[in-house]
C-alpha cells in the first residue's frame, strides 16, 4: 500500500487575548454609528497596548508537542532530510519520511484521517517538502508533494524484475482530497514549484540524465498535461539537476533556477548553473512545447550544487554553495537579454570551515539572504554557522554552538522593524534549537530534547525543514521519531515576516 496517509488534525485554539479582541471587533461592527465609533477608540487603545507588549521572548515556550500516528520509532514516520514542515496562518503542513502528508488546522477541531492512492511498489520514501498553489485572490487552492518508489515487474516464474526508480507528484486539495497525481521515470531532487498553473520538477534518470518537467494543472480532478521536458542540450551530459528555486522578479515575472549535482564527485569538474523562463511564445502556445520556455547557461561551476541556488528578489545577487564546504557569490546581477544571462565567473568565492572526516563533502542545507540583500547567513558541513557580506563574502560572524553536530536544515530569518533582527537555527543530532542575534551572532537562548522529555541522552535528531509563522512568534519543527513541537519565541502582533 502507498504509504501516503494524509492526516488532518486540530491543535492549538487562538490566543485567549485574540480571541477577545476578536470578540470585541465583531460587537463594535453591530453597534449603531455613534456607539461604533466610541468603541473603535477603545479597541484602538487596547491594540495599541498589546503592541507594547510585543517582544521576542527571553526564553521559548512551549506551546504544544504532538507525535503523528504511527510514529515514536525510527520504523514509524519522521522527518526526514528533504522532509519539511510549511507553516501557514491557520494550516501547517508536514511531509514525513515514508510518503506521508500530513495537514494540521491550527485553530479549530476537526480531525480526518484521509488515505492517499494506491502506490505498487517495493519501497517508497519522501525527501520533498511542500508547495503551496494560490488563486488570484491569494487563497490557498492545493498542495503539491513528491514522492520515489521502486516499481516491480512480475515474470511468469513469480520472479520479480526491479526497473529505474520512479517518482510521482501528488496534488492535494486543503480537505486532504486527491487532485490528481502524475508517475515519472526517475528521481526528483527536492521540492516541486509552482508558478500559477505550471508545476517545475527537477528529475533525473539514467536515460536522460537531468530534466525539468513542467506540468499544466488543468483544474479540479482533471489529470494534469505534461507541457514540457527540458534537459541541458547536450546529450552526453548525464550529470543529474539539484533541487529548484523559483523566483519572482520586481517586474512579476518568474524565473526558475538550478544546478548540476553529484554526491559522488570530486571537488574538481565542470558543473553547470541554468535559468529557466518563460519565452515569447508562451502565451500563443499555452505554455505547452520547448519552445514555450528558455532555458539559459548562468555560469559554470567546478562544484557540484546539492543545495538549491539562493536569488535576490531583483536578481541582483546569485549564491551558490558546493562540494568542499564553500560558497561563491555573483554581485552583478542577471541580464536576460543576454544569451548567457549576463554570468560568468563567480565575484568571491569562500570555503568554510572543512569536516576532518570528508573534506570534499558538499554544503547540504540552503542559505538565507537578509531583507536589505547586505548579509547571507548558512551554515557549514561541519560544526560552524556564518553571516556573510553579500557584495564581498566575508565573515561577519560565525559562531560553532557547542561541537556536538552540524547541521543539515536552514537558517531562518526574523526581521521585526524597530527590533534586532534573529536568526534560527536547529543542530540535527540533539535537535538543539538555537536564537542568535543576527548582527553579532550571539546566542540568546538554546532548546533541545531535554527541555522537553527530561532524559538527559535522550537523541531526537532534526533533519526536517522547520518553519516560522507568518507574524514570526511561533516556531514549528519535527524530529526523525515524528514528534512535532511548537515553540512561542515572540509576542507581536502583525505579520511581519509575510
Amino acid at each position: 500500500m502507498f504509504p501516503g496517509l494524509i492526516h488532518r488534525v486540530s491543535l492549538q485554539k487562538p490566543h485567549r487575548c485574540q480571541n477577545s479582541i476578536h470578540a470585541m471587533a465583531k460587537m463594535v461592527l453591530s453597534l449603531t454609528p455613534d456607539r461604533k465609533n466610541i468603541w473603535i477608540i477603545v479597541l484602538s487603545v487596547i491594540l495599541s497596548s498589546s503592541m507594547v507588549k510585543s517582544k521576542y521572548l527571553a526564553e521559548p515556550d512551549v506551546l504544544w508537542s504532538y507525535q503523528l500516528p504511527g510514529s515514536g520509532s525510527l520504523a514509524g514516520p519522521g522527518l526526514r532530510k528533504g522532509n519539511a514542515i510549511v507553516a501557514m496562518e491557520k494550516y501547517l503542513f508536514a511531509t514525513t519520511d515514508e510518503g506521508s502528508l500530513h495537514i494540521i488546522s491550527l485553530f479549530d477541531n476537526e480531525k480526518i484521517h484521509i488515505k492517499g492512492p494506491v502506490l505498487q511498489g517495493t519501497f517508497a520514501e519522501c525527501h520533498s517538502g511542500v508547495s503551496i498553489s494560490k488563486d488570484n485572490n491569494g487563497d490557498m487552492n492545493y498542495l503539491v508533494y513528491a514522492v520515489q518508489f521502486t516499481p516491480n515487474l512480475s515474470g511468469k516464474d513469480n520472479t520479480f524484475y526491479f526497473i529505474e526508480r520512479m517518482s510521482r507528484v501528488i496534488a492535494v486539495h486543503i480537505d486532504g482530497t486527491i487532485r490528481w497525481t502524475k508517475d515519472l521515470v526517475g528521481k526528483i531532487s527536492g521540492t516541486p514549484v509552482i508558478s500559477e498553473n505550471f508545476i517545475y520538477i527537477s528529475i533525473s534518470n539514467k536515460h536522460d540524465g537531468g530534466q525539468i518537467v513542467i506540468l499544466r494543472d488543468e483544474g479540479r480532478d482533471e489529470w494534469p498535461t505534461v507541457a514540457a521536458k527540458i534537459s541541458s542540450g547536450d546529450k552526453s551530459n548525464k550529470k543529474t539537476f539539484g533541487p529548484l528555486t523559483l523566483q519572482t522578479s520586481l517586474d512579476g515575472h518568474d524565473f526558475i533556477f538550478w544546478g548540476e549535482s553529484d554526491y559522488e564527485t570530486s571537488l574538481n569538474g565542470d558543473f553547470f548553473a541554468y535559468a529557466l523562463y518563460r519565452s515569447e511564445k508562451f502565451a500563443s502556445n499555452q505554455g505547452i512545447g520547448p519552445d514555450s520556455y528558455t532555458m539559459k547557461t548562468i555560469t559554470k561551476w567546478d562544484r557540484s550544487l546539492i543545495t538549491q541556488p539562493l536569488i535576490a528578489r531583483d536578481l541582483s545577487l546569485v549564491f551558490m554553495g558546493g562540494s568542499g564546504s564553500s560558497v561563491s557569490g555573483w554581485v552583478n546581477g542577471l541580464n536576460t537579454s543576454s544569451d548567457s544571462m549576463g554570468i560568468a565567473e563567480f565575484d568571491w568565492l569562500n570555503v568554510m570551515q572543512k569536516p576532518e572526516v570528508n573534506p570534499s563533502r558538499p554544503m547540504i542545507s540552503d542559505m538565507t539572504l537578509s531583507r536589505d540583500n547586505k548579509f547571507l547567513f548558512l551554515t557549514d558541513n561541519s560544526f560552524y554557522m556564518y553571516c556573510l557580506e553579500t557584495m564581498t563574502g566575508k565573515i561577519v560572524w560565525s559562531s560553532d554552538g557547542n561541537r556536538e553536530s552540524g547541521y543539515v536544515v536552514q537558517p531562518k530569518l526574523s526581521e521585526i522593524p524597530e527590533e534586532s533582527p534573529m536568526v534560527y537555527t536547529i543542530e540535527t543530532l540533539r535537535g538543539n534549537v538555537r536564537q542568535h542575534n543576527a548582527n553579532n551572532g550571539y546566542i540568546n537562548w538554546e532548546f533541545n530534547c531535554y527541555n522537553l522529555s527530561r532524559e538527559k541522552l535522550c537523541g531526537h535528531s532534526v533533519e526536517g525543514e522547520f518553519s516560522l509563522s507568518p507574524d514570526g512568534n511561533i516556531l514549528y519543527y519535527g524530529d526523525i521519531f515524528g514528534k512535532i513541537t511548537a515553540l512561542q519565541v515572540a509576542t507581536f502582533m502583525t505579520n511581519a515576516l509575510s
